[in-house]
C-alpha cells in the first residue's frame, strides 16, 4: 500500500475542519512524503481504526515528529502499543505531538522526560470582517502558483511566495534632467565668441 492509499483509508479519521483535528491531519495528510512514514491499524473488515504518522520536519532535525489518533475504546491502548512498537525505534529520542485525548494512550509506550501543553485558537468567523482591497488583482505566476499585484502611481507590489517591488515598465526610461539656461558675464561671452572664432578658422584651414 503506497503512502497515498494509506493517507486515503486514514482520512474519515480527521475531520480537517476541526481545529482540534488540524495538527494531526497536516502530519497524516499533507506533509511531505518523502519525510512522511504511515503505520495503520485496521479492523476485522480491513478497515483503518488507528494510525501513528512519524514526520521528520524542520522544528528538530534530530528528532521526528509523531502524532497518533487511536479510537478511545477499551481495545485502543493494544492498538496504540502495537502501531508505536512498529513506528519507533527503542532508545530513540521522538517528539511526541498528540492531542490530550490520544496521550493516554501512548503513556505504556513511551518514556515522557518533558510535556507542554499547547492551545490552539479558533477564528471566530462572525467576527471577522475581511476589507477587499479592490487595487488587488489576481494573477498566476510562471509556477503555476497564485500571485497578487497591487498598481499604483508607476509602483507595482507582487505578493506571490515572497514580496517584491518594482517599477511599471513603461516607468523604467530614463530621464534627463534639463537645465535652465545660465547668464554669462560680458568676459565670458567674450572668451567664448574668440574660442567659437578660433574653431571656425581652424575647420576653414586645408587639409
Amino acid at each position: 500500500m503506497t503512502l497515498q492509499d494509506t493517507r486515503r483509508a486514514i482520512r474519515r479519521l480527521l475531520d480537517e475542519r476541526s481545529a482540534a483535528d488540524a495538527p494531526t491531519a497536516y502530519y497524516a495528510l499533507h506533509h511531505p512524503p518523502a519525510r512522511t512514514a504511515l503505520f495503520i491499524e485496521e479492523d476485522a473488515r480491513g478497515r483503518a481504526v488507528g494510525f501513528v504518522a512519524r514526520c521528520q520536519t524542520g522544528l528538530d532535525l534530530f528528532r521526528p515528529l509523531v502524532t497518533m489518533r487511536c479510537p478511545a475504546q477499551d481495545t485502543s491502548a493494544e492498538g496504540a502499543a502495537r502501531l508505536l512498537d512498529r513506528a519507533l525505534t527503542p532508545g530513540r529520542p521522538y517528539l511526541l505531538f498528540v492531542p490530550e485525548s490520544q496521550y493516554p494512550l501512548a503513556g505504556g509506550s513511551v518514556q515522557v522526560e518533558s510535556e507542554r501543553v499547547l492551545r490552539i485558537y479558533r477564528l471566530d468567523r462572525a467576527r471577522f470582517k475581511p476589507v477587499i482591497n479592490v487595487m488587488v488583482m489576481q494573477r498566476t505566476g510562471q509556477d503555476g502558483a497564485p500571485r497578487y499585484e497591487v498598481r499604483s502611481g508607476g509602483v507595482q507590489a507582487v505578493a506571490g511566495g515572497e514580496l517584491a517591488v518594482a517599477r511599471l515598465r513603461g516607468d523604467l526610461r530614463p530621464h534627463r534632467a534639463r537645465r535652465a539656461p545660465a547668464r554669462l558675464g560680458p568676459e565670458r561671452r567674450r572668451r567664448l565668441h574668440r574660442a567659437r572664432a578660433s574653431r571656425r578658422a581652424h575647420a576653414a584651414l586645408p587639409g
